[in-house]
């Protein structure tokens, strides 16, 4: 017969609601913080002075990069409007999130180390101490990337990063064109997960509006597109290149105009065959509810309420392995280095 333990699940329940409110409150403080910084005239100035130099950095990689394709006539302008209001915004962003991991990764391994000195439990370890790391963490990360400036932005710079590594595969020699051109490949796929996202991405419709369908259809044909120019890079070599970077610089503009229904010209799409959808909902749901059906039978079964962190995080981990597969982990720290311009 199943024991569930009330006075556990409702100590549960108070941590969880104390860790969301404490999130709420960092949120509304950065909140406040960046309204200063946009509605304060001398801070303002500055904020935006910072936003435009942040962007020209990010744009100009790849500005160098179109140059050696001999691809500099393409208007890049609209993508450098797009980031002087928002480039620096998201750098601070994920720069502030990368400190709050650095703190939380190097106390935790001081307190194991402390732990194994003593032989008692460091007050780090202790399973009130875990709960809040596992509930708190993964709501501050929700709350960087669940903006629509940030997705738009980030699908941007997805994009030329893409055309970096472009140039990248083009100008390697030897034992560093493998390489290359497996960090091409991992910026390709997010790339093409985000068009095939375009429309959420934008923020521009309702889940139920009719122009979703037509929309999803375009960005299944550019998609499919993107992966023909891929599959060319071994036999085509810097010709494929070339196409490449032109059809990912074709996409940001289109995409910033906005033409989000219309991301390459029907030129570029004729012969296209979109393939079947993968059902990325599925998966993201599929990894979800396995972590909170490990993480709830944890609790009921009456296991050390200290485990759950550690059992929650081990199924996310190889539930999205299972999912996605390891490149695409792999690809998304690549991106996010690129962001934090590591």
């Amino acid at each position: 017969m199943l024991v569930v333990d009330m006075h556990l699940l409702a100590k549960i329940q108070q941590a969880v609601f104390l860790n969301m409110v404490s999130v709420a409150l960092v949120v509304l403080f950065y909140k406040a913080l960046l309204w200063i910084a946009t509605h304060v005239p001398p801070i303002r100035r500055r904020w935006e002075a910072w936003n435009a130099r942040t962007a020209e950095l990010a744009l100009q990689g790849m500005s160098n990069s179109l140059q050696v394709f001999g691809l500099a006539d393409l208007p890049t302008d609209s993508l450098r409007a797009a980031g002087k209001t928002t480039a620096g915004e998201i750098r601070l962003r994920y720069r502030i999130l990368s400190f709050i991991i650095g703190v939380g990764l190097g106390d935790l391994t001081m307190a194991v180390i402390k732990t194994i000195e003593s032989g008692k439990l460091a007050p780090s370890l202790q399973p009130r101490s875990m709960l809040t790391v596992a509930m708190v963490m993964p709501l501050l990360i929700w709350a960087a990337n669940h903006n629509p400036t940030v997705s738009r932005y980030r699908f941007l710079l997805s994009i030329m990063s893409a055309v970096r590594l472009c140039e990248a595969v083009h100008s390697s020699v030897g034992d560093e064109r493998p390489a290359a051109v497996r960090g091409l490949d991992d910026a390709c796929t997010n790339v093409r997960r985000s068009v095939l996202r375009v429309h959420r991405i934008n923020g521009s419709m309702g889940r139920f509006s009719h122009r979703r369908h037509s929309i999803k259809a375009n960005s299944s044909l550019v998609a499919a597109r993107l992966q023909q120019a891929e599959d060319q890079m071994d036999t085509r070599g810097v010709e494929a290149m070339k196409d490449l970077a032109r059809l990912l610089v074709t996409i940001a503009n289109n995409y910033v105009e906005p033409k989000i229904g219309q991301l390459l010209p029907e030129a570029d799409l004729a012969g296209v065959v979109a393939p079947e959808s993968r059902a990325a909902g599925l998966r993201l749901a599929a990894v979800v509810s396995i972590t909170a059906i490990i993480s709830c039978s944890w609790i009921l079964l009456g296991y050390p309420a200290e485990g759950v962190p550690i059992a929650a995080g081990a199924a996310a981990l190889l539930s999205s392995i299972a999912a996605y597969g390891p490149r695409a982990a792999m690809a998304r720290v690549a991106e996010l280095r690129n962001i934090l311009g590591f």
